[in-house]
């Protein structure tokens, strides 16, 4: 269906915009290399992926907005048909909708379906939600308030009882709101007492605005999660869903590989151009393997993993559930991984990781991530004072270009910053800044020795 097109017909016509965002220090160790809109969910960067999404829905009209279009969001877009604007106020072309998604924001592709499928039927307003849980609570967020799947109120980072919902950064919004954008009171003003609002401008006060002034903003449940890309921890779990969610959509094997018959593979395998899987090579569960990748013997791949073109997995490696290793990776002998592996990691032998590593980091041998407390609780993430948690804060986060030494231990929850050199046998116990040396003391005693002390004469 083709949006833009055929819905000019009934007068509604749809344009999608991509509004871009700035990294924040929360996003530390990603923060100093990489754009906040461009992080790599399954190997793709997320911006890519949101367009890629707009066109399978038949959108041809994709704008990227923002005050700075970085190198990094041009490049990683140069292959695609998207206009670039600083404001809404530059779209020349009329249009009456705006599919307005942020840069950061993780989405399913049946959710975006659902929410295009739910404007063509009832063109109007919409805002995807989604509910609270124990990790995703309404004074963390932007919340509302729903009465007949119409927005009351939205508001903002509020106690629990007062929402229905979760705002999420994906809508489908009129021009009306938009104008109402130069109208409206900078801060926030649906709050709880002492909420301490910054006095800037944001959008969901503007949602507020047009809702006073008589708009009606239905809401769309997802039904997949709906992250915002704001930290290690979130960008770990939207690379783990969208792993799960590409393996679980294989029925058949797609593409050929050179095997033979001692390989016990137990699913569908989507595979490029020359990959080599040797033998003994155990695989449970469908995959998704790149080109020119090579798997070595003995290797041992849980279902669910992404590994992208021109990685190695060596000798008796093991990849648990829905890993994703990147472009050009080497996973050494007997190493085992899980989590996110950015593009040019090396991970040498036995070693033991659970996290989310930066490109081109060097992990070496004997290196352990410590993923379990003593009293099985997850791990808090401490940010400018304020303390975060989830299913996925237990995890290691090291930044781009940091070089590991041999036997290092890390404790749950670390986050180790980019450029950084890491002395062997260190036990890493807190954060280490970007660009930093750590280096392990140890005290030391000579005495003379011979062998007299084992009686010889």
């Amino acid at each position: 269906m083709n949006y833009s097109i055929n819905t000019m017909v009934t007068g509604n016509k749809l344009i999608a915009v991509i509004k871009l965002v700035e990294a924040t220090s929360k996003l530390f160790p990603f923060d100093a290399t990489h754009d906040a809109n461009c992080l790599p969910i399954a190997n793709v960067e997320n911006v890519q992926r949101i367009v890629s999404l707009f066109e399978k829905e038949g959108m041809d009209q994709i704008y990227i907005m923002g005050e700075s279009i970085s190198n990094h969001v041009r490049s990683a877009l140069y292959s695609k048909e998207v206009g670039y604007i600083n404001t809404m106020e530059e779209l020349n072309e009329a249009f009456d909708f705006v599919l307005l998604v942020n840069g950061n924001e993780y989405f399913g592709s049946e959710d975006l379906t659902e929410l295009l499928n739910n404007f063509k039927e009832q063109p109007t307003n919409y805002s995807m939600v989604k509910p609270l849980d124990r990790f995703n609570r309404a004074y963390e967020n932007f919340g509302v308030k729903v009465k007949d799947d119409v927005i009351e109120k939205i508001y903002g980072h509020a106690r629990d009882h007062y929402v229905d919902y979760l705002l999420g950064n994906v809508g489908i919004y009129s021009k009306n709101i938009f104008m109402n954008q130069e109208s409206t009171s900078p801060g926030f003003k649906a709050i709880v007492s002492g909420g301490m609002p910054p006095q800037k401008l944001y959008f969901e006060n503007v949602l507020n605005t047009s809702i006073e002034r008589g708009e009606s903003i239905r809401v769309d449940v997802a039904k997949q999660p709906l992250l915002t890309i704001d930290s290690p921890w979130t960008l770990f779990e939207a690379n783990t869903h969208e792993a799960k969610h590409l393996t679980n959509q294989l029925k058949s094997n797609e593409g050929e590989y050179v095997t033979d018959g001692t390989c016990l593979i137990d699913g569908h395998l989507k595979v490029g151009k020359n990959v080599k899987i040797e033998k003994n090579v155990i695989i449970k569960g469908n995959c998704i393997i790149g080109d020119h990748v090579s798997i070595s013997s003995g290797a041992i791949i849980e279902g669910g993993c992404v590994i992208g073109d021109h990685s190695i997995i060596n000798d008796y490696a093991k990849l648990g559930k829905n890993t994703v290793i990147g472009a050009s990776c080497k996973i050494g002998y007997n190493a085992e991984l899980v989590g996110v592996f950015m593009e040019g990691v090396s991970a040498v032998h036995n070693c033991e990781m659970y996290g989310e590593i930066g490109r081109y980091v060097d992990i070496a041998a004997g290196c352990i991530a410590a993923i379990l407390r003593f009293d099985d609780q997850v791990s808090q993430v401490t940010h400018e004072g304020k303390r975060y948690s989830s299913l996925f804060t237990n995890a290691v986060f090291m930044g781009d270009y940091t070089r590991c030494g041999i036997n290092n231990t890390f404790y749950p929850g670390l986050r180790i910053g980019a450029y950084c050199a890491l002395g062997p046998g260190a036990i890493v116990e807190t954060d280490v800044p970007h660009n930093s040396l750590l280096q392990v003391s140890q005290p030391k005693e000579l005495k003379p020795w011979h062998s007299g002390r084992y009686g010889w004469k």
